[in-house]
């Protein structure tokens, strides 16, 4: 009987030149600016950044020091949260406590949800920005229809059967369906290390984001300039520049913050840059909500001399013990109780 239940993220940001992370809606009136939540949404939304936050020290925790960490939480809480449908018990409580939804019903975050993935790529019509999500289950795996539902309702999200012992089939059906949602950008999203006969169910997630900036760069000012490491070498880059145009900035006792719209100002990306470069691990690790939020929410508009490097990023990093870390240890077990994806037993 196959059991495992595999969680795969699958994340593309392409914003203008430059791969960024993209993270769910800090609050209503920076990121969701025409959409409406309720109070207990909106709650929902500063737990679900925290979850974002601590995912992220995870991540940094775990790699080497200096090595670049790029990841989407907003991807990782969409699939578990479709994943969390299928959970009962200690298992299902574990997986909302650490999504930030402990307290709510499953139906709660579904609704949240819902409202976020209709909203939040129409902000405006100047950007591309898709979100897909699918459901692979064997064809010895049967789905309960409230569960195929709910993910259908809540995550738009397409669910067919596949049979996993032809791996090479399946490998590359999923991988198509990659393709095709990240605009031909991530070709290979699984190989035979991920999918394997043994799997039940693989719940994926796809997040493509593209616009240009509202203030642009001219490819003409771009020049080889010294970029500084984490390491304290340094290395000759590609340095995009900018000035005499007005960004909203903030100067803090550890931390200077840059917000930079992209076109239809629907949408911005926020770069902090800790004072002290040598003391980065300690940075990150005491960044809180709290401290984001302030980063975020102040900061005044005027003129500054912009240079940021091109650059591309790839990184892959496995979740599970992350998760498990945080506080959801059942899902990644033999003891989980997935019962309400399916009647046969999968972990």
């Amino acid at each position: 009987m196959k059991k495992t239940v595999l969680f795969s993220i699958v994340t593309l940001l392409m914003i203008s030149c430059v791969p960024l992370l993209l993270v769910s809606c800090e609050s209503e009136t920076r990121y969701a600016r025409n959409f409406v939540l309720t109070n207990e949404q909106k709650v929902m939304v500063e737990n679900s950044n925290l979850f974002s936050l601590e995912l992220f020290q995870k991540a940094c925790e775990s790699e080497a020091k200096g090595k670049n960490i790029f990841i989407s939480p907003l991807s990782v809480s969409i699939a578990l949260s479709m994943a969390a449908n299928g959970a009962d018990t200690e298992t299902l409580d574990e997986m909302m406590d650490v999504l930030g939804f402990g307290g709510y019903d499953i139906q709660d975050g579904d609704e949240f949800y819902q409202i976020l993935l209709q909203s939040i790529t129409k902000l405006d019509n100047t950007s591309k920005f898709k979100i897909a999500n699918a459901i692979w289950a064997d064809d010895e795996i049967s789905l309960l229809e409230d569960y195929k539902n709910a993910c259908k309702k809540y995550f738009a999200a397409i669910l067919e059967t596949i049979d996993f012992s032809d791996v090479d089939y399946c490998i590359d059906h999923i991988n198509q369906w990659g393709k095709q949602h990240t605009d031909g950008l991530i070709p290979k999203i699984v190989d035979e290390s991920i999918v394997t006969p043994d799997v039940a169910v693989m719940i994926a997630n796809a997040i493509y984001f593209k616009s240009k900036w509202a203030k642009q760069f001219d490819k003409n000012d771009t020049q080889d300039k010294t970029f500084h490491n984490f390491d304290g070498t340094t290395s000759t880059v590609p340095m995009m520049s900018l000035k005499d145009n007005e960004f909203k900035v903030g100067y803090f006792d550890d931390a200077r913050v840059l917000e930079m719209d992209y076109k239809g100002g629907k949408y911005c990306m926020d770069i902090i840059l800790p004072n002290k470069n040598d003391e980065f691990d300690e940075f990150i690790r005491k960044l809180d909500g709290k401290k984001l939020g302030n980063y975020l929410e102040n900061g005044n508009e005027e003129k500054v001399y912009i240079e940021i490097p091109k650059f591309e990023l790839k990184y892959n990093i496995g979740m599970a013990e992350l998760l498990q870390d945080m506080g959801m240890e059942r899902a990644f077990t033999p003891i989980a109780d997935f019962s309400k994806m399916s009647d046969e037993q999968i972990q």
